[in-house]
């Protein structure tokens, strides 16, 4: 045991469990007094927290060459912090750790609203998986140890972890990286957690968990570049030519199916539609004789992302019509489907990975999926598309889409800027504005 390092171990003692703190030196620990492991890996926690501060002094430094003193300094520290813990504990003042606190947010106010509105239920989704990322990187460190380096070192701090994709939800659940955006919202549930636990009191002690003054400020990426990315034509060409058709037969003389890469990049780039409407698009939602007669120039069929099988979500889904070059994919890929009910893309599964790849051969910078959302509003606007129609493409409210892309009008603020040559030739006129 003496060479092992920091660390709660359960031993058996006088037939009852317990959890022993030890560190590096120690053969005999210092007993928690707790059969909780969480309770006593807050102790760990506190303990390496208290250690640090106190090594940090130079005296203590000087010390430490001496291995006695720094055995019987650890040991005083231990007992110290695990006595600490006790008198908190009995006074009613337990400190808070942060995994404490995120399940305090989910039982309270999160999970009781699960039966209302789909759009609950996604939030609900949402917070849970932030959650799962929060627990895997604090552990049971309390709310009161966490500083700015948890959260913004270079090297340990959660947003590089979550970008380098070093964090998993669970033991043995897949890694994926995120983006800062995913990170700035996964610490609002975090920031959320900790003012509902300021703010709301314990039912079983009638006692607010922390108080409003100790909620530590978070620092949070901001709002990636990738939001307000729009692609250009060229661009746009310089990606498709990245995840391309391919012809029905290849060299061999072999059929060619469609990738899933292909087929998600027209849909998002021609209809607008959000990455997840995509990804659980089925054949049954795919109309190709919808209109009996269609306007010259326009092309004959829809495509309805609204899935009646799925709950409700804010985030909204529309029924819109084919585009020459959406009709002319979709054609071949129902030539090539597997199922008549089945995936447009196959399979329902998380297009990231493959979209990450098409983005990195294209050369491209700071492009996600949603990019592809963002352009085709923004050019329709640039088009001179209204803001009602682009609302109705994008199922966003009229609001939304006049504040994020009425600038992109030709349109936008026309008047406003002739209205004084208006009135100046009126007068020359001798006509009344």
């Amino acid at each position: 045991m003496a060479t092992q390092g920091v660390r709660v171990e359960c031993v058996k003692g006088g037939g009852d469990l317990n959890y022993f703190l030890y560190w590096l030196g120690a053969e005999r620990g210092v007993s928690t007094g707790t059969t909780d492991r969480g309770v006593a890996e807050s102790m760990l926690a506190a303990f390496i927290v208290e250690r640090g501060r106190i090594f940090s002094s130079a005296n203590t430094r000087r010390k430490e060459a001496r291995s006695g003193d720094r055995e019987q300094l650890e040991e005083a520290i231990a007992i110290y912090v695990i006595s600490r813990h006790r008198i908190e504990t009995l006074t009613g003042n337990a400190p808070l750790s942060v995994t404490d606190a995120l399940r305090f947010y989910l039982d309270e106010h999160v999970r009781p609203h699960k039966k209302l509105a789909g759009r609950v239920v996604k939030r609900k989704q949402i917070a849970e998986f932030a959650a799962d990322f929060l627990n895997a990187h604090f552990g049971g460190r309390l709310v009161r140890d966490i500083v700015d380096d948890d959260f913004i070192h270079d090297q340990t701090g959660y947003i590089l972890k979550r970008a380098r994709g070093e964090l998993a939800r669970s033991e043995g659940a897949p890694i994926r990286k995120a983006v800062g955006s995913t990170a700035r919202r996964e610490l609002g549930v975090l920031i959320a957690a900790l003012k509902h636990c300021a703010t709301v009191k314990d039912p079983k002690t009638g006692k607010k968990r922390l108080a409003l003054d100790d909620v530590p400020k978070i620092p949070r990426p901001r709002d990636g570049r990738e939001r307000d990315r729009w692609l250009t034509y060229d661009e746009e060409a310089t990606l498709r030519a990245a995840a391309p058709a391919g012809p029905p037969i290849n060299s061999t003389g072999k059929p060619q199916r469609l990738s899933r890469i292909h087929r998600f990049m027209v849909l998002a780039l021609e209809d607008g539609a959000r990455k997840e409407a995509i990804e659980r698009l089925t054949w049954p939602q795919v109309d190709f004789e919808s209109d009996r007669v269609v306007p010259p120039g326009v092309t004959k069929g829809t495509v309805d992302y609204r899935n009646p099988n799925e709950p409700e979500s804010n985030k909204r889904r529309a029924k819109v019509r084919m585009t020459g070059a959406s009709r002319a994919m979709l054609e071949r890929a129902f030539k090539e489907r597997r199922s008549d009910i089945g995936f447009v893309l196959d399979e329902p599964g998380n297009i990231r990975g493959a979209f990450e790849s098409a983005v990195k051969r294209s050369g491209l910078q700071a492009v996600s999926p949603h990019t592809l959302r963002h352009t085709w509003a923004t050019r329709a606007s640039q088009n001179g598309v209204s803001m009602e129609e682009i609302a109705v493409q994008l199922a966003d409210s009229p609001q939304t889409v006049e504040r994020t892309y009425l600038h992109h009008s030709p349109d936008h603020l026309k008047n406003a800027v002739n209205w004084r040559d208006k009135e100046a030739a009126g007068k020359a006129k001798g006509e009344t504005i």
